[in-house]
């Protein structure tokens, strides 16, 4: 064999031995993905993806991180609070607008999120409900007065309740705060400047205005302005809580223009 020839049968050998090492690191498993850089793909992706967490979400911290039983898996629970109630993306009109402290779990497998679940009752993966854990309350704000005003008679103070859930949101919210505050809540200071026994008669929301007709007891022994301003704020802010709402019109046994004056 000539040297040229032998030449070209090591170029041809090592040119065999180089795409065979190629190969071979072609098929070896990816990057490896460690506590830090899982770590970071969880939170990257509560910000970017959780449908929770991009609705309003914020103040965002790891609380705890475990490594699980695969090769680079991990858990990450998160805190985050949102400025509304509710889960995921599409919360209809009712927003009440309440700083809400919220717990996600995540698993993540080789760079890959493939659970994230918000209080142990929303996936956020899949966007909905747990199956069982619809949620079947709702929290609102009910604004109530102080017995401490300062000489601001319009100033209302929100409280939150936990009510059934509900379509008929505006009228649960009105029926609410005509029952007053409960004995806890009259013992920390809050009070209720609508009368005993006033009633709903008719309550219709068209394009953003909020129309509410109440029984005669609504206007009973209310003279003065200050006490009238309390009312009017009382039921206005709590109904304004629905974000589809922006204007309350008030009126008593169909009256208007007499409802609630001085």
């Amino acid at each position: 064999m000539g040297a040229r020839s032998f030449v070209g049968v090591i170029i041809f050998v090592v040119a065999i031995v180089i795409a065979g090492l190629i190969t071979l690191f072609s098929i070896q498993p990816g990057e490896n993905f460690g506590f830090e850089a899982s770590q970071e793909i969880a939170r990257e992706w509560i910000i970017n993806s959780s449908p929770t967490y991009n609705f309003d979400g914020s103040e965002l911290n790891v609380l705890r991180s475990d490594k699980i039983d695969c090769s680079d898996c991990f858990e990450f629970e998160f805190s985050f609070q949102s400025a509304n109630s509710g889960y995921g993306e599409n919360r209809g009109d009712f927003l009440a607008q309440v700083i809400v402290p919220h717990v996600i779990v995540l698993e993540v497998e080789k760079g890959v999120v493939v659970r994230a679940i918000t209080d142990g009752k929303f996936n956020e993966v899949a966007g909905e409900f747990l199956s069982g854990q619809e949620d079947q309350t709702m929290e609102i704000l009910l604004y109530f007065n102080s017995d401490e005003p300062n000489g601001e008679c319009e100033k209302t103070i929100p409280i939150k309740r936990i009510v059934p859930r509900t379509l008929s949101i505006a009228r649960t919210i009105i029926g609410e705060l005509l029952s007053g505050p409960t004995e806890r809540e009259m013992a920390e200071g809050y009070l209720t400047s609508i009368n005993e026994g006033v009633r709903i008669n008719r309550l219709v929301i068209e394009d953003g205005v909020a129309k509410i007709d109440f029984n005669k007891e609504l206007d009973e022994g209310v003279g003065g302005s200050c006490r009238v301003a309390a009312i009017r704020s009382q039921i206005e802010n709590s109904l304004k809580q629905i974000s589809s709402i922006s204007e309350v019109i008030i009126s008593v046994e169909g009256n208007v223009e007499e409802a609630l004056q001085p």
